[in-house]
């Protein structure tokens, strides 16, 4: 790659701005060009840095679930209860110097509103320098979307934002009509992207994927925080290193979680909310009637991972669904034809495990054989003819959105 498409690739533009990823603070290749040296990596998981340990990443996760007391008498996660308690700064000094938003370049939709794309000017260690950020602007006052749901949404992008396996929260401000969330910009975007493209994944490829969704589940589920509608929409890809076929993975969209007790895995949540494609069967019917637990997310990914390897998802209705829940045939029609392995088969039936109480959760996921047989090298490497046709994207994407904030098009 030359030092003019490296430039572009993290920068757009050196003319225009620079992109808001991880991977500018530490990543590959700093701001200036020069090489950084090794991977960034969050220091609260510097295993990802030198290869996955299914035993050091328990561990971890036991250090994850410290918990504190309050609220009424509920446990809270202690990283929770850090960001309510306002104790958790944001990952190095940041501070708008141009606090209002522009929104003109719209990048998609979350659950309850619009994404756009800002520049916005901050000073970081005293240096002012311009960022992209993707903004998501939420109506207030609208029934679906109360005030105390987009506070919980923040309260639980804060608990999280220390880790790189979740998209990252920058801030939030609002005024007397929206609330806007401010959040790291991913320009290679999220898996139903890749998938538009048609793009050929290996089942080693998907593994890469997969393997960091269920680290980033095992996560959440640590935290107390039930995702609820994971899906390709909201698993964004990226890639730290133009120049390695390395493929990173953060979980987004947090708009319909729900934070839980830590410390009891048959708590009951019982609000019908999803994705119908990927919405576990016993998140279904009157809300007076359905109970279900964290474990929907476990089943979530498995319809993730099915569609990565067959083009479509197991159960086009929720007809589908049920009649695979009282026959229980597995897999469904597709799965074997496309020449998976035994232990991708495997993982599969035990996600889509119809019975929630057979389910497993997503750290014992982690333990079955497609993932401690088939762990993925050190950096989470793929093939590099799919690295080099994402790379070309990415290049493309940025310079479009470069042109577009600058004014050139209107497209």
């Amino acid at each position: 790659m030359t030092d003019e498409n490296k430039k572009l690739y993290f920068s757009g533009n050196t003319n225009s701005f620079n992109v808001s990823n991880s991977y500018n603070d530490g990543g590959t290749y700093r701001r200036d060009g020069k090489s950084a040296g090794s991977m960034y990596m969050p220091p609260s998981f510097p295993f990802l840095a030198s290869g996955f340990d299914p035993a050091k990443f328990m561990s971890q996760l036991g250090d994850i679930g410290a918990m504190n007391s309050g609220n009424n008498g509920q446990r809270i996660p202690m990283m929770t209860q850090n960001i309510i308690n306002g104790v958790l700064a944001p990952g190095g000094p940041i501070s708008p110097v141009v606090p209002e938003w522009k929104m003109n370049v719209g990048i998609g939709h979350g659950t309850f509103g619009a994404v756009f794309l800002e520049q916005v000017e901050v000073n970081r260690h005293g240096t002012s320098e311009h960022e992209l950020w993707a903004v998501k602007r939420i109506p207030k006052g609208v029934h679906s979307f109360p005030a105390e749901r987009y506070m919980e949404e923040i309260a639980l992008l804060g608990a999280l934002k220390q880790n790189e396996l979740f998209v990252k929260f920058i801030k939030h401000t609002e005024d007397s009509h929206h609330v806007y969330i401010a959040m790291e910009y991913l320009p290679l975007g999220d898996m139903s992207k890749t998938f538009a493209d048609q793009y050929k994944w290996g089942e080693d490829d998907v593994h890469v994927v997969m393997e960091q969704i269920l680290m980033g589940v095992a996560v959440m589920h640590k935290e107390g925080i039930a995702h609820r509608d994971l899906k390709p929409e909201n698993v964004f890809l990226w890639l730290p290193d133009p120049d390695q076929p390395v493929l990173r993975v953060k979980i987004g969209d947090f708009g319909t979680s729900k934070r839980v007790p830590v410390n009891n895995n048959s708590t009951f949540l019982n609000t019908t909310t999803g994705t119908c494609s990927y919405m576990a069967p016993e998140v279904d019917g009157d809300e007076n009637q359905t109970v279900y637990t964290r474990k929907v997310d476990v089943w979530s990914t498995g319809c993730i991972l099915y569609r990565a390897v067959t083009g479509s998802v197991p159960f086009k209705s929720r007809q589908d669904v049920w009649r695979y829940s009282i026959g229980n045939k597995f897999p469904p029609a597709g799965a074997e034809s496309i020449g998976l392995s035994q232990d991708a088969i495997g993982f599969l039936a035990a996600a889509l495990q119809p019975d929630p109480k057979s389910r497993p959760m997503a750290e014992e996921c982690l333990k079955l054989p497609w993932i401690t047989n088939k762990q993925s090298s050190p950096h989470f490497r793929i093939r590099a003819d799919l690295h080099k046709r994402l790379r070309t994207r990415q290049i493309a994407d940025l310079a479009k959105l470069n042109a577009k904030i600058k004014g050139e098009t209107s497209d």
